[in-house]
C-alpha cells in the first residue's frame, strides 16, 4: 500500500495519532491527509506542499471538520463561514472572465486574495472584491460544505436505478419530471450540488483543484482557478514532483481520503411511523429513501440524484454544464441531523419550515401537503427529518 507517494513519515504520524482500533490503514491515512493543512510550494515536506496560488481553505477538514459542515457565525451584515464558497457563472455555469469559477477568499504570500463573500441578513449573497468587478453578465451562488456522512454510499447505487426514476418529460402527470444529469464522459452524474461530478475520488479531486489550489491528475493546472486575465497568479506556486505523480498531489491521495470519506456513515434509522408521514405528504417522490445497487440490495439515501427544477426561490441565476440555475440535485438527506443548524446549498434556511418554504417547481405540491399538515404533525414530521 505504501510507495513513494505516501512517504514512511506519514506512517510514522499515524502511529502517535490516537484513532478508533477498527480503523483500516487507508481510512487512518486518509482521515489524516483529510486533516492535513497544505503550504504553499516550494517547502521542506515535499507531500505537503503546494497551496494555492488562490485558495478558500488549506485542509479538507477546515470546511468539513469531523466530516461534517462548518458552522456559520453572525458578522457585520450577514452570517460567514469557513465552508462558505461563492460559485461564479452565467446561467450555462460559463465562469466569469476575470475571476473564474470560484472566488476565493486567500492567497499565497505575494498575491491579493479575490474578495470575500457572506451569506447576508436577507439570505443574498454578499461580496467584497478586491481589486475588479465581476463581469455584468456574472451571478454569484453561494454553496455551503456538506455533510459527508452517508456520501459514500453514492457510488453504489445502480445506474438503472437512477434512470428508473428519471421522468423528464412528466409522462406519468405527477407535477416531477426529475432528470438525470449526463456529464460530457457520458456517465451519470452523481455528487456536487448540481450532479456534476460522477464519482467520489472526482468529486475531491476538484475540491482540491478549486477550493485548496493542489493540481491533480484529473484537474492538472497548477494555477487551479486563475484566469488568463491573472497572470501573477499562473506564475506563483507550483509544487509539482514526482511525490504527486506529476502533479501537486497523487492519486493514491486522492483514494486514501476517499476512503476515509466512505467510511463515514450516519446512525441507523428506525422510525417507521416518520417514514410513513414523510411519504404521505410528497417527500419522499424526489427524497427517496432507498435506492438499489447492481446486485439489487438496499441502499438507504433519501435521494434519487436527479436534477429537479426547484422553482425560482432557489434559482441564482448559476447554471452548470448540462444544469439550468433552477435546477438541483435532490439532497441526500441521510445524516441530516448534522445538517440541522443551517439547510439547503447556500444555508439560508435556519429551521425545516424555512427550507421547505423555499421549495418550488416540482416541489411545489409537497411543500403545500407539509403546510397543511397541523401543527402537531408537523412537530412528528421535523423530528423524523432531524433523526435521519
Amino acid at each position: 500500500m505504501l510507495n513513494n507517494t505516501v512517504p514512511i513519515f506519514w506512517l510514522l504520524y499515524l502511529i502517535a495519532t490516537p484513532l478508533p482500533a477498527d480503523e483500516g490503514m487507508d481510512r487512518m491515512m486518509g482521515r489524516t491527509l483529510f486533516e492535513r493543512a497544505w503550504v504553499q510550494a516550494p517547502a521542506s515536506t515535499r507531500a505537503s506542499d503546494g497551496l494555492g496560488p488562490l485558495f478558500n481553505a488549506r485542509s479538507c477538514a477546515a470546511c468539513h471538520p469531523g466530516g461534517g459542515t462548518a458552522d456559520f457565525i453572525p458578522v457585520t451584515g450577514g452570517y460567514a463561514s469557513v465552508g462558505l464558497i461563492a460559485r461564479l457563472g452565467d446561467e450555462t455555469g460559463t465562469p466569469d472572465p476575470f475571476f473564474g469559477a470560484q472566488l476565493q477568499n486567500a492567497a499565497i504570500p505575494g498575491l491579493t486574495p479575490e474578495g470575500t463573500a457572506i451569506l447576508g441578513e436577507n439570505n443574498a449573497p454578499v461580496i467584497e472584491i478586491l481589486g475588479g468587478a465581476l463581469d455584468p453578465n456574472t451571478h454569484v451562488s453561494l454553496r455551503r460544505a456538506p455533510i459527508l456522512a452517508g456520501r459514500g454510499r453514492i457510488e453504489r447505487i445502480a445506474n438503472a436505478a437512477i434512470l428508473s426514476n428519471a421522468d423528464p418529460d412528466d409522462i406519468d402527470g405527477d407535477g416531477i419530471s426529475g432528470r438525470a444529469h449526463i456529464l460530457q464522459s457520458g456517465r451519470i452524474g452523481r455528487f456536487g450540488w448540481k450532479a456534476d461530478t460522477a464519482d467520489l475520488n472526482a468529486q475531491i479531486a476538484r475540491a482540491f483543484s478549486t477550493d485548496i489550489g493542489l493540481s491533480n491528475a484529473l484537474f492538472p493546472k497548477h494555477f487551479a482557478d486563475c484566469t488568463s486575465h491573472q497572470q501573477r497568479c499562473r506564475n506563483k506556486g507550483d509544487g509539482s514532483d514526482s511525490l504527486g505523480d506529476g502533479y501537486e498531489l497523487s492519486a493514491q491521495i486522492i483514494t486514501l481520503i476517499a476512503s476515509y470519506v466512505r467510511s463515514i456513515e450516519p446512525p441507523d434509522i428506525a422510525d417507521e411511523n416518520g417514514l410513513a408521514l414523510f411519504t404521505a405528504t410528497g417527500c419522499a417522490t424526489c427524497h427517496r429513501p432507498e435506492l438499489h445497487d447492481d446486485n439489487g440490495a438496499p441502499v438507504t439515501l433519501f435521494s434519487d440524484l436527479l436534477l429537479h427544477d426547484m422553482g425560482d426561490a432557489l434559482s441564482d441565476g448559476v447554471g452548470a454544464f448540462g444544469a439550468r440555475a433552477n435546477e438541483w440535485r435532490t439532497a441526500p438527506l441521510i445524516g441530516f441531523r448534522a445538517n440541522a443548524s443551517r439547510l439547503l446549498h447556500d444555508g439560508r434556511a435556519m429551521n425545516i419550515d424555512a427550507a421547505i418554504s423555499a421549495h418550488g417547481g416540482e416541489a411545489t405540491d409537497a411543500r403545500t401537503n407539509y403546510f397543511s399538515l397541523s401543527d402537531e404533525t408537523r412537530a412528528v414530521l421535523r423530528a423524523y427529518l432531524q433523526g435521519l
